[in-house]
């Protein structure tokens, strides 16, 4: 009752802080159906395109047997046909002549800031026109909201109409993941962060966005489990997507191999033990982390910047495993996607080869393969080409190549 009673008071302080979600049971009381009863409506439909009566009644009967109303309604439409489809929708939820719910009105008339309504029905629009006594281009109204929409995405530290997301500052820019742009931010007391948004250009690909998210989960249960070696996920946001997490200092994997910092056998070892580590205890988790996406780009070595920092072997560097957008975790749903060429070498065959099913890249062995494909690396300084591990003489190639180098060093 206290915490009713405290937002009755800053409804009425301050209405338009307050933003009203409504869905399908606000409409109800105009004589508008129910999700579940638009389905129904639906299934009543399919005999006027199904004439035999045994198949309308197979195609009624799974519709209603789908575990959700969305792939209900899926196969509503495979059955019913486009056309008809939305036809027989636009009747259900036609409000000519029907009276616009009172809800919608009183919402409009405590002048809160507006309406996210997830009814198909025009009775909102229509409510704001009788309370406010104006008329609504509905194509109009939306367009400063798309444009808002549009503005969230654009993330750039170096104009200050664009360098803030949820208060967090971006101070400069520091690379892209799978699927996002990485910033260097600090919080509102001068905390430094790293913060991630989705690149705008996949913002509007569901399979991305949903790996994104899936990431996203993934890092939450591993800062919950405490799992150590992991880069920390402290919150995360849907207009933008972002995440916001710990910023690590350092140099990538990649820069240390490539500029030849590491040249200790000891360190190069301790490096990929670590790794091994990190992932295994992920692994061994109840919801069994994947990472799918291991390769130099994605290790961190902690406060190391040149050779210099390399030098004592005792003192191994500390690693951070980063970017979990290809990440999977148990009870996941979300499609699978392919990497780029480069980070190809790094991924096992069956998460490369498209022909093979999908659901093959959701086991422990691809991150054990891209640990084999990392110590190729690391001790080779060579990238892997897709598949190498299976291509005819990569072992005696590999140890040929070992010699080598550590000849060399």
């Amino acid at each position: 009752m206290r915490e009713f009673e405290e937002l009755k008071a800053k409804l009425s302080e301050d209405p338009q802080s307050f933003v009203a979600i409504l869905g399908a049971g606000v409409s109800i009381p105009a004589g508008l159906p129910s999700w579940s009863g638009l389905r129904d409506i639906l299934c009543d439909a399919i005999p006027d395109v199904i004439i035999d009566e045994d198949d309308a009644q197979r195609a009624v009967d799974t519709a209603k047997a789908a575990t959700d109303l969305w792939h209900s309604f899926s196969r509503l439409r495979t059955s019913l046909g486009p056309f008809k489809y939305e036809k027989t929708i636009r009747g259900a939820l036609d409000i000519t002549e029907k009276d616009i719910p009172p809800l919608y009105k009183q919402l409009w008339k405590l002048n809160i800031s507006g309406i996210i309504d997830f009814n198909l029905d025009k009775f909102a629009i229509n409510a704001y026109s009788a309370v406010n006594k104006t008329a609504v281009d509905f194509a109009s109204a939306r367009e400063p909201h798309i444009t808002q929409l549009h503005r969230a995405w654009l993330v750039d530290p170096r104009s200050d109409n664009t360098c803030s997301v949820y208060g967090y500052k971006t101070l400069r820019y520091i690379g892209n993941g799978a699927f996002g742009s990485v910033f260097e931010a600090e919080d509102l007391d001068g905390n430094r962060c790293a913060l991630k948004v989705l690149l705008p250009d996949v913002k509007d690909k569901m399979s991305y966005l949903s790996c994104f998210r899936r990431g996203i989960r993934s890092m939450k249960i591993l800062r919950d489990k405490n799992i150590a070696g992991m880069v920390k996920i402290h919150d995360s946001y849907e207009i933008p997507a972002c995440i916001v997490m710990d910023l690590v200092d350092g140099i990538t994997l990649r820069t240390a191999i490539n500029n030849r910092y590491i040249s200790a056998l000891e360190v190069k070892l301790s490096i990929l033990e670590q790794i091994a580590s990190i992932i295994h205890s992920a692994h061994q988790l109840e919801e069994r982390i994947l990472h799918r996406d291991l390769k130099p780009e994605n290790v961190m070595l902690e406060e190391c910047y040149s050779a210099v920092d390399f030098d004592n072997s005792d003192t191994p560097p500390k690693v951070k495993v980063l970017d979990f957008d290809l990440s999977w975790h148990r009870g996941a749903t979300e499609k699978t996607v392919i990497a780029g060429a480069v980070s190809q070498g790094f991924m096992a065959p069956e998460q490369v080869d498209t022909s093979v099913d999908r659901s093959l890249s959701r086991n422990t062995a691809v991150d054990v393969y891209s640990i084999g494909m990392l110590a190729f690396y690391v001790l080779t300084g060579t990238n892997p080409i897709p598949n190498q591990a299976l291509l005819q003489g990569f072992h005696s190639n590999l140890l040929s190549a070992l010699c080598a180098v550590q000849k060399y060093n």
